[in-house]
């Protein structure tokens, strides 16, 4: 772009990669001021914004909060957690973490610390990936409606691009992922002079609440293979599986890897551990020379090694993680699922039944009086008038116009309220 195209993304003081970076139309940030001047609170604040558009736990942060500060209460601060530190992660962490996943991901053997990183969140880790696997311009097939924040890890930096296989929900089970469509996706891609070096998969899945079967998730692989695509799987809700028929398969579970050498998985902290403002994410290749190549960049995602030290002592706490946390965890957000999902169904919208996330994945096409991305977007507008945000569906590249997401990971009571407003702006339109 010219720097005599006059926009108002600071072109005289910006570098032309810079104005490309600030030249998108988020519409994440539509409302969020609103809900940040002016945040719901129950007791202060009863009338503000309630913002179920980010993607946070807020149901047991009061049990993690307690945990970190009996930890920081009793830690000792040496002069050594002062200092540098291994930049792939402090050897404590990535030991504790190794046990834990093997775990918690039913490892078909134990996950090896020398093949983790740990850095400043997932999306600096799948960001770290994009640098060290794809030059610019290589394409990655992404299932689409997908978290748009890992557009913005690949795009943004990388300049990776991103090739969406649109899932929709015309097809018997809605958004259902298959290995055919990931194929058509590549053929095109081929034919478009796009070169593919990458497939991306976010499993459970943001923000359908999907979770990929073993069979699907081994299909997706052997595709990968047949075309030496590198596989990023996201992992970050693993933790966050709650149906009590749900069952998870992560790609550490799986025996014979069509591809070990170009499967990576990512996880963090962030969702399944209520802390979204103390982001720290884990990197787990078998291949030493991505981990070496990633090792080389992480200087600029470093975690803190106070952050690190609180987050060991947590996982050391294997009678807090088993006999606490996970399962009131679960079982709250379990509740808070039930109750929105109820409630949804009493208003009339349809939505995927799911057990995994935090979210729900809602259907509002009814609510349109002409079922188009403008429609859509004007609904979400109203309902950011009416004091509730939820995010459209066009922020996750969804295909199909009229579907939004909810983050249901929030107590009742402000569930309640919730639905009142959704109700009334419902009602009205069905006027």
């Amino acid at each position: 772009m010219s720097r005599l195209e006059k926009y108002d993304y600071g072109e005289d003081w910006l570098s032309d990669r810079a104005v490309r970076y600030r030249k998108r139309f988020n519409v994440k940030s539509t409302g969020d001021s609103k809900c940040t001047k002016n945040p719901y609170h129950p007791d202060t604040n009863p009338n503000g914004y309630i913002n179920l558009g980010i993607s946070g736990n807020t149901l047991s942060s009061k049990i993690v909060a307690e945990k970190m500060e009996q930890i920081t209460k009793n830690m000792t601060i040496s002069p050594e957690l002062l200092h540098y530190h291994d930049f792939r992660g402090t050897a404590e962490l990535r030991t504790e973490v190794a046990k834990f996943l093997t775990k918690h991901t039913h490892a078909v053997s134990p996950v090896n610390a020398d093949n983790l990183m740990v850095l400043n969140g997932c999306s600096a880790a799948t960001a770290a990936l994009g640098m060290v696997l794809f030059d610019p311009g290589d394409g990655v097939i992404v299932p689409s409606p997908l978290y748009n924040g890992m557009n913005e890890s690949m795009c943004r930096m990388p300049e990776v691009q991103i090739i969406y296989a649109d899932l929709d929900d015309k097809s018997e089970i809605p958004f259902q992922l298959t290995v055919e469509k990931l194929e058509s996706r590549f053929k095109e891609a081929e034919k478009e002079g796009v070169k593919i070096r990458g497939l991306f998969l976010i499993n459970p899945h943001n923000p359908t609440g999907d979770i990929y079967p073993e069979s699907v998730l081994r299909q997706c692989l052997e595709f990968a293979k047949r075309h030496s695509l590198h596989v990023i799987v996201d992992e970050i809700y693993m933790l966050s599986v709650f149906g009590e028929d749900a069952k998870f398969t992560s790609v550490l579970s799986l025996e014979g890897l069509p591809d070990p050498q170009r499967t990576h998985m990512v996880w963090g902290f962030s969702k399944d551990f209520c802390m979204s403002g103390l982001p720290c994410g884990v990197l787990h290749s078998w291949n030493k020379y991505i981990n070496n190549a990633v090792k080389a960049i992480s200087f600029c995602n470093a975690t803190t090694n106070i952050h690190q030290r609180v987050l060991t002592e947590m996982l050391q706490d294997e009678n807090w993680l088993e006999q606490t946390y996970i399962p009131t965890n679960h079982q709250l957000l379990r509740e808070s699922h039930r109750f929105l999902t109820g409630e949804l169904d009493k208003l009339g919208v349809p939505h995927l039944k799911r057990g995994a996330g935090l979210f729900v994945w809602v259907n509002m096409q009814k609510f349109l009086p002409v079922v188009s991305f403008d429609e859509e977007f004007k609904l979400f507008k109203e309902l950011v008038e009416n004091g509730v945000r939820f995010t459209p569906g066009k922020v996750y590249f969804c295909r199909s116009p009229g579907w939004f997401r909810i983050i249901f990971a929030a107590p009742i009571v402000t569930l309640k309220l919730v639905i009142d407003r959704l109700g009334k702006v419902l009602e009205k339109r069905q006027r």
